[in-house]
């Protein structure tokens, strides 16, 4: 009997959380998840008083459990009704917690309500901002930007869980991370922060800042070789097993080759030949992940990866997938940003059921990503860096290969005497200088990135949030900080920040960012937008010129976006281009973008391609970049296939999304901009353009997007295009002929129009019966449409655009930046009566009820409403029904109007069987429930 099955025997889940009071639903959930029994840092969490609400810093190795530790404190929190928010580095991340909580908490029998939002992910953003979740998973970045229009929302968050908090450190993102922080302690100094991280050498006086108690623990449920290995085969290398340190040797295989590439493929193909052996590769650029994947398959002979195979074929063709398939033939797989989360989630899953045997990947897959191997094989310790507009290869740092070599052994269903972790080296001598660097160096020591970034943007969301309003005041907020108390003790070092303090407010007022008034400084409102959208200060001022000029053009926000700092070709996005292309390509790049500048009214864009007209003016290296996203852009927003833009542009699936998420994001920004000077027609252009990119699709195909399908882009474009431009039209039409016509996968169609039905559900005769009765009066159903399946942000764009004259007299208005407790809508109605309206839209078998439904009487009250509505879909259930009647029995102008009531308004103003002035009327005097029964005969 092992050592764990032991340790099963004499304890279980349920025994060691007897007094914590879980249901059993929640333990089940764990256990289903192989979580049998609790690990040593999660036994000394809960015995620090976790449950208690004592904020904690926990500190262990990779795979140690510490993530789970979160967990508990997370659904703890929301069993006794508080929020929790969970906080994470990237965007993939925060997408594979989303979809691990849903599984594990968002079921019936545990019934959390699970939320997401990223740069990417704003569908959720408004239900967030009013606390109505349990869990919700977000970006560092994205967070900070909510709290600066909500900071209220940090005093509705009972538990903040920070993953990855060592990220403090990073030069790139850890002065975000610590301002936000800084502000949460300020606004909520009563939330409890669960702050997860690897172990440190030094926490150099951070957990002191947080005050937090710190949960140390070095045990892992699998034991960890650590070392490097030589071309003979010789692995000297360090056992860690708890507080135990071993130092040992033992024979790998041998390896040859010209570089390190070669001989790493070598060395992994001779570990594969043992059928227990799982092997993380972990390569220093995209590259490099799929050329030695294939060098590996090539190699070995393994199973093919059947499942896994099977899971791409659902996914839209791509050149990546046809490189993983003939990878996957033989049980390897490959993992980079280049692949669609998608197609990354495809290869985890086949290596989690052990299918894959070996996977290719770059270091991003060693923070946080649940993928541990049996043996893990670092090719290079280096990583590419870009300084001065310079990129050079650096070595990684202590943590970064503690991240990676952390990943070593399988615990769960699958249990490994221990892990292996190895570092190829070329020669003795270097085997000897990578023990002593990583297998035997020091974790570097925490430590603060805010003292070598530029503070200004900072100093906005402080003034913008009105946490200070003064700059002796952002002073007094910034020595606050973990940073002050590492680099501003002395009098001249606080001088030194007082005078920088100065410059960045000069900065601000320049841009119009800051006012000043009676001695208070304050964020304008265009400041207010800015320190909300997350962009720097130079692209937000170019943007707000953009959007003054009234430009609109979407080829024009993809030329802003391919030059931002923080959205374009030089960014995360990482656009590359190499010296073939450039010679290669940079001609028809350009021919590109000028022939969609002709076609989509461009400004911007025209200028900048007609200096090219000139002879011998030929665009640089770095203009050919963003020419090259451009293009990718907009092929991408027009609904280009993933395949036909690889071919035509060389960008991969996972670059043509993220290029898309940049445009989605400034695109989005410039609409809050447009609604904040006064351009609502622009706005509203901005946001169907945000959409848009976001999809990756037309205009015209973008109602496609509202239901949830497996619809590849191009046939999205291809339905459009065959006639096929409402959802009636698709769901009253035969699957085969849709798909002949069309020239759709039959299958795809049909589960499209399983989605509409569900997503209408009773109402689908409904719709088709009022849609009819348009049609026959000429009339365009399409706002029917769009507000029967509508849901968000979206569905009150709709609503807007349904509620216009000449149908409704009343003036309908979006409340667009809303704060905690406003509503969605303002009413205002042609005597002057001012009333609002809160938008629910539920599942088509759930029925809104009288929480959600009577919310809206405590919404907007510097709005003196005397009209109170709740636009409601599918309808009400009997509990909000009788107490709407309730409200209406006490005076109270309340009432709830179901979306298929308005719908039913809509069809009969066109038959003329309703006035303006009869439906102005109705909303205004009606109270109570109003049915279709309520509507004048």
């Amino acid at each position: 009997m092992t050592a764990r099955q032991q340790n099963t025997v004499e304890t279980s889940l349920e025994s060691q959380l007897a007094s914590y009071s879980y249901p059993q639903s929640v333990v089940d959930a764990w256990k289903a998840d192989g979580i049998n029994y609790l690990l040593p840092i999660q036994e000394q969490a809960l015995a620090s008083g976790l449950l208690t609400g004592v904020s904690a810093l926990v500190l262990g190795p990779t795979s140690s459990g510490k993530t789970f530790v979160g967990e508990m404190a997370a659904v703890h929190n929301v069993l006794n009704g508080t929020k929790c928010v969970y906080l994470v580095p990237f965007k993939a991340l925060a997408e594979e917690k989303y979809q691990g909580f849903v599984a594990k908490y968002g079921q019936a029998d545990v019934g959390a309500e699970i939320l997401i939002s990223t740069a990417d992910r704003r569908n959720f953003d408004r239900q967030i901002v009013k606390s109505d979740f349990d869990i919700a998973i977000l970006t560092y970045e994205k967070l900070s930007a909510l709290l600066v229009l909500h900071p209220s929302l940090a005093k509705q968050i009972g538990t903040i869980i920070v993953d990855e908090v060592q990220m403090v450190s990073d030069s790139g993102r850890g002065a975000e991370l610590e301002l936000l922080l800084t502000r949460i302690r300020q606004i909520a100094p009563n939330s409890q922060l669960v702050c997860l991280s690897a172990a440190a050498s030094d926490l150099n006086g951070f957990d002191t800042w947080l005050n937090a108690v710190v949960v140390k623990n070095d045990h892992r449920p699998v034991s960890l070789r650590e070392g490097a290995v030589a071309p003979n085969g010789e692995f000297e290398y360090v056992q860690w097993h708890d507080q135990d340190r071993t130092s040992g040797k033992e024979s790998l295989p041998s390896y040859f080759g010209r570089d390190e590439y070669e001989r790493a493929a070598s060395f992994v193909a001779d570990l594969l030949a043992d059928q227990n052996q799982q092997v993380l590769v972990f390569a220093n650029s995209i590259a490099k992940t799929q050329a030695l994947a294939s060098d590996i398959a090539s190699r070995v002979n393994c199973d093919i990866a059947s499942d896994s195979i099977q899971n791409l074929t659902e996914l839209e063709s791509s050149e990546s997938i046809e490189q993983l398939r003939s990878c996957l033939n033989s049980g390897i797989g490959f993992h980079n940003s280049e692949l669609t989360f998608e197609e990354r989630q495809a290869v985890e899953r086949g290596f989690r059921e052990r299918e894959v045997r070996c996977v290719v990947c770059t270091s991003t897959l060693a923070m946080g990503v649940n993928l541990p191997a049996s043996t893990v094989v670092i090719v290079k310790p280096t990583k590419w860096t870009r300084e001065r507009g310079e990129w050079s290869e650096r070595p990684i740092s202590v943590a970064e290969y503690k991240n990676m070599s952390g990943r070593s052994g399988r615990f769960g269903f699958i249990q490994d005497d221990f892990g292996r972790s190895v570092i190829i080296s070329s020669r003795t001598m270097e085997q000897a200088a990578f023990l002593n660097s990583y297998i035997h160096g020091n974790v570097e020591p925490i430590t603060s990135a805010m003292a070598e970034r530029e503070l200004a943007l900072m100093l906005l969301k402080l003034f913008a949030s009105g946490l200070c309003e003064t700059e002796d005041g952002a002073v007094r907020f910034l020595l606050k900080t973990y940073c002050a108390s590492l680099h501003w003790k002395t009098d001249q070092e606080i001088e030194g920040l007082r005078t920088e303090v100065g410059r960045c407010v000069s900065l601000l007022t320049t841009y119009q960012l800051v006012e000043s008034a009676e001695g208070k400084l304050a964020a304008s409102k265009l400041g207010k937008v800015c320190a909300s959208s997350g962009l720097e200060i130079e692209t937000f001022g170019k943007l707000v010129s953009f959007v003054k000029s009234g430009n609109t053009s979407v080829v024009d926000i993809a030329r802003l976006a391919s030059g931002g700092k923080e959205t374009g070709a030089e960014s995360g996005v990482g656009i590359r281009l190499s010296t073939a292309e450039f010679k290669g390509r940079t001609a028809a790049l350009l021919g590109y973008v000028r022939d969609c500048a002709n076609t989509f009214a461009s400004r911007l864009t025209s200028l900048f391609v007609c200096k090219f007209d000139v002879p011998n003016q030929e665009p640089t290296y770095e203009e050919a970049k963003e020419l090259k996203y451009q293009s990718v852009a907009m092929a991408f927003v027009q609904g280009g296939s993933t395949r036909s833009i690889e071919n035509q542009f060389g960008a991969r699936g996972g670059k043509i999304r993220a290029i898309g998420g940049m445009c989605s994001w400034l695109a989005d920004t410039a609409a809050k901009v447009g609604w904040l000077l006064g351009r609502h027609q622009e706005a509203g252009e901005f946001e169907i353009v945000a959409d848009r990119f976001a999809s990756g699709c037309s205009a015209e195909a973008l109602f496609l997007t509202r239901i949830p399908n497996n619809l590849y882009r191009a046939e999205r474009e291809a339905l459009v295009s065959a006639g096929y431009t409402s959802y009636q039209s698709i769901v009253n039409a035969d699957a085969t002929e849709v798909a002949r016509t069309a020239k759709v996968t039959r299958g795809h169609v049909q589960s499209l129009q399983e989605a509409i039905v569900a997503a209408l559900g009773n109402e689908l005769d409904i719709q088709r019966q009022q849609l009819a009765r348009l049609s026959s009066n000429g009339v365009s159903g399409d706002g029917v449409e769009a507000v029967c399946v509508a849901s968000g942000t979206p569905l009150e764009r709709e609503l807007e655009n349904l509620c216009a004259a000449p149908f409704c007299l009343p003036a309908v208005q979006r409340i667009t930046e809303q704060r905690s407790g406003e509503a969605d809508l303002r009413i205002t109605f042609t005597d002057g009566t001012v009333g609002i309206a809160q938008v629910n839209a539920r599942d088509p078998h759930n029925l809104v009820g009288v929480v959600k439904s009577g919310a809206v009487l405590q919404q907007s009250p510097e709005l003196r409403p005397q009209v109170f509505i709740c636009i409601g879909r599918p309808g009400f259930d009997d509990n909000a029904i009788r107490k709407a009647d309730s409200h209406a029995a006490n005076g109270t102008n309340f009432k709830l109007l179901p979306v298929s009531t308005l719908a039913e308004m809509f069809v009969r103003f066109a038959e003329g069987r309703m006035s303006a002035e009869q439906i102005e009327a109705f909303l205004q005097t009606e109270v109570g429930h109003l049915g279709l029964d309520k509507l004048p005969s």
